[in-house]
């Protein structure tokens, strides 16, 4: 399945920053605890938080807006019509999810998929957050493999926030990496939509892409 992207999203050029580098940008630690026993990460819902202060971004819904011939499916955006996005975390991997208190596996499941080749001065990669039928075969990913279904998700406990909170990262093999969200259109009579991606630096450099917020995919998981 090729990836989505509209005119204004593609143009935006992958460039290097001296910017620090932030905890929510950087991997995992390794053998980082991400739920315990008691943790029930089904049914989730999730909010940007952007590490831009005073972003009118802060607190939006995350949606999943569907496109034409994915079957429950979509990109991963901000919009003011698309559905919320409603996963199921198991087995680190994401399933998109009717809800709770159910929380029936709807099918499709996330994953990342590259949107030009790595920038071969940068070494930056730009990735689009999607969802989809693994099994369909005419979906080709970037991290979905022979059918497989992603299982490098993590969720991590957010540093300082309350019991439960729990950011989303993935387990991409790079030096620095985390979301962003980025201005890629108007629909007519709705307003502009914003999509997801996932950056990943493998040099270690950071970027500033113009007009795109870093930004943290946050949700709260029930604690028995």
């Amino acid at each position: 399945m090729p990836s989505y992207i509209s005119i204004i999203a593609v143009a935006l050029a992958l460039t290097s920053s001296l910017a620090p580098a932030t905890p929510l940008y950087q991997p995992p630690p390794a053998g980082t605890p991400e739920l315990s026993a008691a943790d029930n990460p089904l049914g989730l819902t999730w909010v940007i938080v952007s590490e831009k202060k005073g972003s009118a971004y802060n607190n939006k819904q995350v949606k999943l807006r569907p496109l034409p011939g994915v079957a429950g499916g979509g990109l991963v955006a901000v919009d003011d019509h698309s559905p919320a996005l409603v996963t199921n975390y198991k087995n680190s991997s994401l399933y998109s999810s009717s809800g709770r208190p159910q929380s029936v596996d709807l099918g499709p499941t996330g994953f990342l998929n590259l949107t030009a080749p790595v920038d071969a001065k940068t070494h930056l990669g730009k990735y689009a957050f999607e969802f989809g039928n693994v099994g369909d075969p005419s979906l080709s990913a970037t991290t979905v493999k022979g059918g497989a279904v992603d299982t490098s998700w993590d969720l991590l406990q957010v540093n300082g926030g309350a019991p439960g909170t729990r950011r989303l990262t993935h387990d991409f093999r790079g030096e620095l990496m985390g979301f962003q969200l980025c201005p890629a259109g108007q629909d007519a009579g709705q307003g502009s939509w914003f999509q997801v991606f996932y950056m990943v630096s493998f040099s270690g450099d950071t970027w500033d892409i113009p007009g795109c917020e870093n930004v943290a995919l946050r949700t709260n998981v029930t604690l028995a």
